[in-house]
């Protein structure tokens, strides 16, 4: 069975790319906005109930996107396994994050309005409905995320999020060492000729260093 990866692009409402030839500009106040994978994500749902199960990372294991039509359409069972992944966002984007952090969990959601929406109450922020998820509060973020993160991107990068969580939040569950003992080795991988102990080793005192950095 092959394999593949498909990098699902996400935006806010009205922030898609537009792409337009040189001597476009003119025209382009006039086009109208592309519709985006996230958008028909969006349209697949209201229209085909059986998409709803899934989430926005799994449709592209079931579904297949037009580049022509901007449609999703049912994906022919050829045997292949398509992986579908959404990049690394910064919590410092604020909104892009927390969208991000709700198409993880969030299945069938038919609009950004309805991705905001938790138990009939529609939130004013993607952050705010997060946080009525549970998904703040209980830090369930830093762990979808630095998960995400380890499967995907070097080990620097999955460093400096653990730096970015450290001084900037207070997780409680999990703690900061849950987080460390949990992904301790994929921090460290770059240190893959060391035994574990001096790997483990090295990475904290990247981590240190960085976290006097910021601190200091």
């Amino acid at each position: 069975m092959s394999h593949s990866i498909h990098v699902l692009k996400i935006h806010l409402p009205g922030r898609q790319n537009i792409v337009f030839t040189e001597g476009g500009v003119a025209n382009v106040a006039n086009r109208e906005a592309p519709v985006t994978e996230l958008m028909d994500f969006f349209q697949l749902n209201g229209r085909d109930p059986v998409a709803r199960q899934y989430l926005y990372k799994e449709i592209v294991n079931h579904y297949v996107f037009n580049p022509t039509t901007k449609q999703w359409t049912a994906r022919v069972n050829d045997g292949s396994r398509v992986i579908g992944r959404i990049p690394f966002i910064s919590v410092r984007s604020r909104e892009l994050f927390f969208m991000k952090l709700l198409l993880l969990h969030v299945r069938g959601p038919i609009s950004y309005e309805h991705l905001r929406t938790v138990n009939d109450h529609e939130w004013p922020t993607f952050e705010a409905a997060a946080m009525a998820m549970n998904l703040v509060d209980n830090n369930v973020q830093w762990q979808t995320t630095m998960a995400e993160l380890a499967a995907t991107e070097m080990p620097y990068r999955l460093r400096f999020l653990f730096v970015t969580i450290l001084v900037h939040n207070n997780p409680l569950n999990p703690t900061p060492t849950a987080l460390w003992d949990e992904f301790s080795g994929a921090m460290s991988e770059d240190y893959r000729f060391e035994d574990d102990e001096t790997r483990r080793h090295r990475a904290l005192g990247v981590i240190s260093n960085n976290l006097h950095f910021y601190l200091n």
